[in-house]
């Protein structure tokens, strides 16, 4: 139902609730329902039983996307003025960080393993590392370099979407100095299943764990959003 209303309103807010766990591993249709989920970019995923209260946050959170600071913050490429270009990078970037929120809430690949995880994280912080790049640039962001940056994120979600669909991910590549660890990436993780980390909060995650200890104090904004996902 939700796939044909969203195709005639594609900017309609969803949230999937279900009986179908992902521990059910012997359910083809529990495997099944996350990838779903994610393919028609859902805004959340809540496995039965849940509180209501957990039902009234995530409504609250959707409720907020664009209104709050955060949405500020993240789109600052201030200097192009290709304003289509920035709505199609900023489509496909919130889309990447929404489809690994909801992965991750389907739990669709955390069943007692984070290397797949990570090796996704990876790619996707690769990706967000240019963009920062590009957004604290002093030179005016091109069209051709807003579209390459969209181009980035859409790829992502595509080769991703066809792994998970094909239940197969890469394996994370060798650790290095600054690279995620296995530790914090599963204390984000956590945060994200018990509906702690909002979307727009997890654009800044990368940025944030980036991002000197020396330097948080300079902005109490970005302390705030640093001690929320990683502390």
């Amino acid at each position: 139902m939700i796939e044909i209303i969203k195709r005639r309103k594609p900017e309609m807010r969803s949230i999937v609730m279900t009986g179908y766990t992902v521990s059910r591993i012997d359910d083809p249709a529990a495997l099944d329902a996350p990838l779903r989920a994610i393919d028609i970019e859902v805004d959340d995923y809540l496995e039965k039983p849940f509180e209501i209260k957990t039902l009234l946050t995530s409504i609250d959170n959707i409720r907020q996307r664009g209104k709050n600071p955060v949405s500020a913050w993240l789109d600052r490429f201030k200097a192009s003025q290709d304003e289509q270009g920035r709505q199609l990078l900023r489509k496909h970037r919130y889309s990447a960080w929404n489809f690994f929120r909801v992965a991750v809430r389907s739990r669709h690949f955390v069943v007692g393993r984070i290397r797949p995880v990570l090796r996704i994280w990876d790619v996707l912080e690769e990706i967000e590392l240019d963009y920062l790049k590009a957004l604290n640039g002093e030179d005016e962001v091109s069209s051709i370099r807003l579209k390459e940056l969209a181009k980035k994120y859409a790829d992502f979600l595509f080769f991703t979407r066809q792994r998970l669909t094909a239940g197969g991910l890469l394996e994370p590549a060798p650790r290095q100095p600054g690279m995620m660890t296995p530790e914090a990436l599963k204390g984000l993780v956590l945060k994200i299943q018990n509906e702690v980390i909002t979307v727009e909060e997890l654009h800044l995650a990368v940025h944030c764990w980036r991002l000197p200890p020396a330097m948080l104090g300079d902005n109490p904004f970005i302390e705030r959003i640093h001690h929320r996902l990683w502390n």
